[in-house]
């Protein structure tokens, strides 16, 4: 009796064991390891693994991947869902080690592994423009062209919002921000550091964290909102320092959309702005579109510069356009489209000759070995430079959904991200219009307030009525029969609008609910 009972019990455990192995089998076997040809592991046989276990992750699950380790390989750090962060897992080995770990954890659906890959600003974007520095009064020519139909400049610039984008809150995802520059007028604060591996939160009164030494993100985030170059000059800038200037891989990215995943952000008056590139990737990421459209999901707008590969490569999207953000192209003056661009994007914007804040500038100092005057270049609060690039279109783009969400917010209105980019490419100008060589719908950047026809543009046809920010509350998303309420027209109607932020609506406005959608009276 004992020997059966045990051999029964063997017989159950040995079941369990193959059943669970099995599960290990279905999950992996359709996993595709993705190896970045400019990554460490393509390069030495040994690097870094990015795991995106998939739906359902919960926080057990990336402890459950950091615990026991294979031989020769070393956990690196991972996200926090437990906190409304991202859930990936970042380990260090060679392909046979992510292999040996994926085969020893249970995955309930299929892993994404991808190696880090590179994250640069393209040399085309840092050298400096041989074009005009300014045109007229303004600083930024660009600001110009956006608020008309034609690139006949009038030397003025007359946005479809007086707020300035106030309220409005823009992450500039680069090298960090000078915030001391003259341009921000006390508008643009460190917030975080992600460039080392680890994410570094800053005080708002230490100007050494996420400070730049190399000027690309001070000059982005200018043209978003500085008071002479920007888009939006009463927005505030924070400085999310993800790439030192010289190194920057996609890690560095996980780790701020994790950390800023995490902090609660008001979706209805929030914009992330990217002026990045990946490297030579062969795919676009699936990590980092798992982050974006992450992003998409909470309700926060975020916009990428398309790349400056031409027609080599596509920037973010090779192969793959990403709903989850607005991608911009770059032109020049006279509407020339810009030789570079990437191959797939959304709007044109200028990224031409633009000129923007700087970090340095050049002074004559004093030699006393020539004896006489040389110029030095010195750090600097007033410096400017002119750049050609996406990384100065995807800015301006990036200061006109700041412009509509502040708007909106004024009004007690907001915007989703479908709605900022629909709103920006319904009322865009037809940037083929008159010209023989251009034969595909290309979408120019206008923030003006009339239409081609001169009628006054409704910018707030588009927005959500009543929505003041998103509310965090518990509870479901069930929708509440309509007669429960009938007699309380001072309740509140809310749903959930993921699985941390809700909308909601005055029930007094509320027509009718059915089949989980809402009707409402503006």
């Amino acid at each position: 009796g004992d020997a059966m009972t045990a051999a029964t019990e063997d017989c159950v455990a040995a079941t369990a064991t193959n059943s669970i192995i099995q599960g290990r089998v279905d999950a992996l076997a359709s996993v595709e390891l993705t190896v970045h040809p400019d990554s460490e592991l393509a390069k030495t046989g040994r690097g870094e693994w990015i795991i995106w276990p998939g739906q359902g992750c919960r926080q057990e699950d990336l402890q459950a991947l950091v615990e026991n380790m294979p031989n020769d390989t070393r956990a690196v750090t991972h996200g926090h869902p437990e906190r409304g962060g991202l859930c990936f897992f970042i380990m260090e080995g060679t392909r046979e080690g992510v292999w040996q770990k994926l085969a020893m954890h249970r995955w309930s659906s299929t892993p994404k592994v991808e190696t880090d890959t590179a994250v640069h600003f393209d040399a085309q974007v840092a050298r400096e423009s041989d074009q005009l520095r300014t045109v007229g009064g303004l600083e930024n020519w660009g600001l110009d062209r956006i608020d008309q139909r034609n690139d006949n400049l009038d030397d003025v610039f007359e946005p479809m919002s007086k707020t300035g984008g106030s309220g409005v809150d823009v992450y500039v995802m680069d090298t960090g921000i000078r915030t001391s520059h003259t341009e921000f007028g006390g508008r643009a604060v460190p917030k975080l550091e992600t460039f080392e591996g680890e994410s570094k939160e800053c005080k708002n009164t230490d100007e050494d964290c996420a400070e730049d030494a190399q000027g690309h993100g001070t000059y982005c985030a200018a043209i978003v909102g500085g008071k002479n170059a920007g888009v939006a000059p009463q927005a505030t800038l924070h400085a999310v320092k993800v790439h030192d200037g010289t190194n920057g891989t996609a890690k560095s990215l996980y780790l701020a959309f994790d950390w800023l995943l995490s902090q609660d952000l008001p979706v209805a008056s929030t914009v992330f702005s990217m002026s990045l590139n990946l490297g030579d990737v062969v795919i676009f990421p699936p990590s980092l579109r798992s982050a974006l459209t992450e992003t998409y999901d909470r309700g926060i707008t975020t916009v990428l510069a398309s790349g400056n590969h031409g027609s080599s490569f596509g920037g973010w999207v090779l192969h793959d356009k990403t709903a989850a953000a607005i991608q911009v192209g770059a032109v020049g003056k006279k509407d020339k489209e810009w030789e570079s661009n990437g191959k797939r994007y959304d709007i044109l914007a200028p990224g031409v000759g633009v000129q923007s804040a700087w970090i340095t500038e050049e002074e004559s100092v004093w030699d006393n070995k020539k004896p006489g005057f040389v110029l030095q270049v010195v750090p600097s609060d007033t410096g400017k430079k002119t750049f050609d690039g996406t990384s100065a279109a995807a800015p301006h783009v990036a200061g006109a959904a700041a412009l509509l969400l502040s708007e909106a917010k004024s009004r007690d209105e907001a915007f989703s991200p479908a709605a900022v980019k629909k709103t920006l490419m319904k009322h865009g100008s037809d940037f083929c219009k008159g010209k023989i060589a251009c034969h595909d719908k290309r979408v120019m950047l206008y923030i003006g307030r009339q239409d081609k026809y001169n009628y006054e543009i409704n910018w707030m046809q588009e927005a959500e009525w009543a929505r003041p920010g998103a509310t965090k509350r518990s509870g479901s998303n069930t929708l509440p029969p309509w007669g429960t309420y009938e007699a309380d027209k001072d309740a509140t109607w809310c749903f959930a609008e993921s699985a941390k932020w809700w909308r909601c609506w005055p029930l007094s406005n509320v027509v009718d609910v059915w089949s989980g959608a809402v009707r409402y009276n503006p």
